[in-house]
């Protein structure tokens, strides 16, 4: 059926919920599997049923309405590497199709693993600045001295061991894009330097007296709230209006739980290519456990877990045999199940 009709779901009904079995009719491109009911197996109940029919008739209709705006955003603006069911994520990129051809200042506001990297990267391919390079620094950890030599270099003799001139990012950057990536965690000092850049287009390498001019639309990222920063006098609020041209939200992955099914698949054939495997999917009890998981690692936490069952597994499908994981401490155990209960 699904050779003739690739978009039709697969329902199985079995008397005999074998893991062979079930395991084959997944493998062949099933959705899910009903079991009969009853001692002799002979009496398949209608709301087990009903509740399939219905998760894949919901399935079919989001995937075909998310898939024809996807594949006009994909078609014309790019947005191919971001994999995303959800009406949330579509809307932010319907933004970014409009602000990006700008030189706006954008901000990117979400948890750790949500894809603020991805989504600057999406900026800068549909920006008048493609061509040119996009330079991302990570300013989370880095003291304010190598954090001002990595941004706007030095020149020879600028301390002990500069043995010769170096660019700083800024350089690279310039007729391009620089995504400073955990903005807020920049250290005060090294804020206000930054702040003179963006307003006057001009830096200073350390050790030297002479401006450089550089030309660079900036995009930021941070998983904390500004604003808070801000009250707390440990971000400046000049910097923050500069940055704070356009400001996206990325919505966590168990805000987007619809895109789950779409990352699974996703991270499995990214997973099959890097590791010459050929994993086809997973049993439905993972995936349901995966739907209520509380993934406080966003989707890199997902990619991970996905990575993790196929080297640890030795079966073309994964099960709960392949999900050694335990939950973390952030995870509320009232209201999320824990992927280990399965097993």
């Amino acid at each position: 059926a699904r050779n003739h009709s690739p978009g039709t779901e697969v329902i199985l009904i079995t008397a005999h919920s074998s893991v062979d079995t079930c395991r084959t009719a997944l493998k062949q491109g099933a959705f899910d599997y009903v079991e009969k009911a009853g001692t002799g197996a002979e009496e398949l109940n209608p709301q087990d049923l009903r509740a399939v029919v219905a998760r894949a008739a919901e399935r079919t209709i989001q995937q075909r309405v998310i898939r024809e705006v996807r594949e006009q955003l994909d078609e014309h603006y790019g947005f191919a590497g971001i994999v995303s069911n959800s009406s949330e994520m579509v809307r932010i990129l319907q933004v970014i199709r409009r602000v990006a051809p700008s030189n706006l200042p954008i901000l990117i506001q979400g948890e750790s693993g949500t894809g603020k990297d991805l989504l600057a990267g999406a900026i800068h391919n549909n920006s008048r600045r493609r061509n040119n390079r996009f330079v991302a620094l990570n300013c989370a950890g880095l003291s304010e001295s190598l954090l001002e030599d990595e941004l706007f270099g030095h020149v020879s003799g600028a301390y002990t061991g500069a043995t010769g001139e170096r660019k700083g990012r800024f350089e690279y950057a310039d007729g391009g894009t620089m995504f400073l990536d955990e903005v807020g965690d920049m250290p005060l000092p090294m804020q206000a330097k930054l702040l003179r850049v963006l307003e006057n287009g001009e830096l200073v390498r350390v050790g030297s007296n002479e401006p450089i001019h550089v030309d660079v639309r900036i995009i930021s990222a941070t998983n904390t709230d500004l604003t808070e920063r801000v009250e707390a006098g440990r971000f400046r609020q000049d910097l923050f209006f500069r940055l704070n041209g356009v400001t996206l939200r990325v919505p966590s992955l168990r805000r987007r739980r619809e895109d789950i099914p779409m990352l699974i698949d996703h991270f499995i054939r990214q997973a099959n290519e890097s590791h010459q495997a050929s994993i086809t999917g997973i049993v439905p009890e993972v995936q349901r456990a995966m739907m209520t998981f509380h993934w406080p690692g966003n989707v890199r936490e997902l990619k991970n877990l996905i990575e993790r069952a196929m080297i640890l597994g030795d079966s073309s499908i994964i099960d709960t045999s392949q999900l050694p994981i335990e939950p973390s401490p952030q995870i509320p155990a009232s209201s999320d199940l824990s992927l280990p209960d399965l097993s």
